[in-house]
């Protein structure tokens, strides 16, 4: 992004120092191993980055830039660290949610294809009739009795009452076969296919629910190993070069060349006084 080892290796900046137009990756690392540097305060967990580089916007432009890269490196950490905990989990909801979503949709087709909200009510509906049937056959069946003592079996009123009678009695058996038995779909045979996906649906639901709470738990024990960056100082600007300290330079270079002159003037005095 910033073409680091063009700005180091610039010919137009100190021949001394800048980095060889033919280092290779391993010299260029160890070069900037004198130019970046970060050091960790164990005590108060601070992180302090020191560039140095031959132009200050240049340098406060690595800060930066490293600051960014390090967010981008918490950041995906954290987006690892959270999808492989919860990833399994979430596996599970989704395959619950989706046969929740099924047998809903079979609770339904059963509910519309038959025409019911419960069994058990169409149950008590079905047991309200034959009650209902049972004792108009024993009220007709009394007043047939009661006829019986007044005319004679000829009589039409009688022929009434006995057809009233079979008719309730044929209703009754078509009451109790609903019920219990038959071709077309019996209330008994209907309750256990009601009950079974009933309890499948119940069941399901009761996976489903335990399933988010398992992926909750699982996303807050990520939260608390999330990791985060914060910027105490943002990266300054140095108002002077501080490097090369150019007095010192200069100090130390005519302490060695003064140290070098008296060697030098020693040792001729010395091959003088010899020869």
């Amino acid at each position: 992004t910033l073409h680091i080892r063009d700005h180091y290796a610039d010919p137009n900046v100190d021949w001394w120092t800048r980095l060889p137009a033919y280092a290779s990756l391993e010299d260029f690392q160890v070069y900037m191993g004198y130019y970046l540097t970060a050091t960790y305060n164990t005590d108060s967990q601070v992180i302090s980055i020191h560039v140095e580089a031959f132009n200050r916007e240049f340098a406060q432009k690595m800060v930066n830039e490293i600051l960014n890269r390090s967010q981008d490196f918490i950041d995906n950490l954290n987006a690892k660290m959270t999808t492989e905990q919860t990833q399994f989990v979430e596996k599970q909801v989704q395959e619950s949610e989706k046969r929740l979503r099924d047998l809903t949709d079979q609770m339904l087709k059963f509910q519309r294809d038959n025409g019911l909200l419960t069994t058990d009510t169409e149950a008590a509906l079905v047991t309200t009739n034959i009650g209902d049937l049972e004792k108009e056959i024993l009220t007709t069946q009394g007043n047939l009795d009661s006829t019986l003592k007044e005319v004679n079996e000829s009589s039409p009123m009688v022929k009434t009452l006995r057809m009233q009678i079979e008719t309730l009695k044929s209703q009754l058996v078509k009451e109790k076969r609903r019920l219990a038995s038959g071709t077309n779909n019996p209330v008994s045979e209907l309750s256990v296919q009601f009950r079974e996906i009933s309890l499948n649906l119940d069941f399901v639901t009761t996976l489903y629910k335990s399933n988010l709470t398992q992926l909750e738990a699982a996303r807050l024990a990520a939260s608390q190993r999330l990791k985060y960056l914060i910027v105490v100082t943002q990266p300054s600007i140095a108002d002077e070069s501080l490097y090369p300290n150019r007095p010192y330079v200069i100090g130390t270079g005519a302490m060695i060349l003064i140290m070098l002159y008296f060697i030098l003037s020693m040792l001729m005095a010395i091959i003088r006084e010899h020869s």
